[in-house]
């Protein structure tokens, strides 16, 4: 089963595959906590929540201590605004851990469960706390930045994720989630839109066929009001995973579309979007936010 145990490799790669790789391991070690853990993360990467908390539970009544599961389980709940629960999640992650690395990654879970909660100050600990272990850790120099911004701190912000970039020049995933974080999060200055269509682009530009890396470029192009390039890069993230990233890509064409007086258009789109949603993520924070910024922009009432 080393193929498929392996499949994070191909996650962090922007793979759709991540989970075909993390169903094939399970099926080959059903009683296996880790390989549940796994799908449950990719899933969740995929967007697709309640898949992922269904995975997470099932690894967690093999192990309740499986510390990947419940990690995951934490980052599913507080995305769905269930922050107290997440936070005991989050808190038998920490203890769970044996290893430095992965206990890195339990306290950047921790420090956005307390940011969540508004507990500024904790959630500045643990990523300090991250960053005293292992100061090389681009995602948790981005994980504080986003506390940062979460609290409108957006300089302080900037200033992380420009330290997460220098880390990893090189990333996907960092420039991906640098540049999407600026996108997701209100309030930034118009340069900062432009420094995430630039993350974004890096990001493509390294991994052509990453459909996440087209979709955060499509996003942050909209960001920039570049309507017809932020269409043309959320057809191609559609492209290379149909279907699986719909309520992300569809609510941004949808915008983009009412932006540029295609009004016929944007509303399919919209409906498409809708539709994904309230079957994948129904309570997910960051799809609900720009279900609601797509029907002030479009004049919906919810």
């Amino acid at each position: 089963c080393g193929l498929y145990a392996n499949w994070p490799d191909v996650l962090l790669r922007g793979q759709p595959s991540a989970v075909e790789h993390g169903q094939r391991a399970v099926e080959l070690e059903p009683d296996n906590p880790k390989y549940h853990a796994n799908l449950a993360y990719a899933l969740k990467w995929q967007g697709n929540l309640q898949a992922a908390r269904e995975a997470c539970a099932k690894a967690l009544s093999l192990d309740a201590n499986q510390p990947e599961a419940n990690r995951t389980m934490a980052e599913i709940l507080r995305r769905q605004g269930d922050s107290d629960q997440a936070l005991a999640f989050a808190q038998k992650a920490v203890e769970g851990y044996l290893y430095r690395p992965a206990a890195v990654n339990a306290y950047k879970t921790r420090g956005q469960v307390y940011a969540k909660l508004g507990r500024y100050q904790e959630a500045l600990a643990d990523f300090d706390k991250g960053l005293e272990m292992e100061p090389g850790i681009a995602y948790m120099h981005m994980g504080r930045g986003h506390v940062h911004a979460e609290f409108g701190r957006y300089q302080d912000a900037l200033a992380d994720y420009m330290n997460a970039v220098q880390l990893g020049p090189k990333s996907v995933a960092i420039l991906n989630d640098t540049a999407r974080a600026i996108v997701l999060y209100p309030g930034w200055e118009t340069e900062a839109a432009a420094q995430a269509v630039n993350w974004a682009q890096q990001a493509v530009e390294l991994h052509p066929d990453s459909y996440q890396a087209w979709n955060t470029l499509g996003m942050a192009r909209y960001r920039a009001g570049n309507w017809r390039a932020a269409i043309a890069a959320l057809d191609k993230s559609e492209t290379f995973s149909p279907g699986n990233s719909v309520g992300f890509n569809g609510i941004f064409v949808a915008m983009a579309h009412s932006q540029l007086g295609h009004h016929d258009e944007a509303r399919q789109w919209y409906d498409k979007a809708v539709e994904w949603m309230d079957k994948n993520g129904p309570d997910d924070e960051v799809l609900l936010r720009f279900r609601a910024e797509a029907e002030e922009l479009m004049g919906i009432e919810f």
